[in-house]
């Protein structure tokens, strides 16, 4: 059974990795890269992969430490897709890392 990554955890790592002063071009660019529909953010993370590497390789890492494991729910129908990118449900947070 594949495992599906928390992409809000995942969002939440990646900050973590970086200085408070680049927090919010990371926010910008993993919803612009990754949170759109998961067949075809395999290229945004390449991009943001590739951007980050140069900018603070530490933020890269951690998305590619990820792998697929972000990806496991395009197996699901696309209706799944939004309750499956988070386990934050349990805690009662219900928004993704994008604020919607």
């Amino acid at each position: 059974m594949p495992v599906q990554r928390c992409t809000v955890h995942k969002h939440k790592n990646l900050l973590a990795h970086a200085p408070e002063r680049l927090h919010d071009e990371i926010t910008a660019d993993y919803n612009g890269d990754l949170r759109g529909d998961p067949r075809e953010n395999r290229t945004g993370r390449k991009a943001f992969v590739r951007k980050w590497r140069r900018r603070h390789r530490a933020v890269a890492d951690s998305l590619d430490e990820a792998g697929e494991q972000l990806f496991a729910l395009t197996r699901l129908p696309p209706s799944q897709w939004k309750s499956a990118r988070t386990t934050m449900r349990s805690s009662g947070c219900t928004r993704s890392s994008s604020g919607g």
